[in-house]
């Protein structure tokens, strides 16, 4: 047989608040627990959609087999468009 303790006013009365109170904490603490994993769940989706935002653009221009993105570029080294020849430099 179980024995269940009841909050009793002193008029002999069930105290209902003091289980309304302890069934809006109960709700309050599951709600909470809800959102702590929505939000890890959200999170985690914004980190996919940054990742497949910044992959994208590769998917369009694929990079040839064996060439990198990073290659240097070449460039000749007898022309510098930034300075001027010495020589067109003396006629002016």
């Amino acid at each position: 047989m179980q024995v269940t303790n009841m909050h009793r006013r002193n008029n002999g009365t069930v105290d209902m608040d003091v289980y309304r109170r302890k069934a809006f904490l109960l709700r309050r603490e599951t709600t909470n627990q809800i959102l702590h994993r929505f939000g890890h769940i959200v999170r985690t989706l914004i980190g996919i959609v940054a990742i497949l935002v910044n992959y994208a653009p590769s998917l369009r221009n694929p990079v040839p087999q064996g060439a990198s993105k990073l290659a240097p570029a070449k460039v000749s080294p007898r022309f510098n468009s930034l300075r001027t020849s010495r020589l067109n430099h003396r006629s002016q």
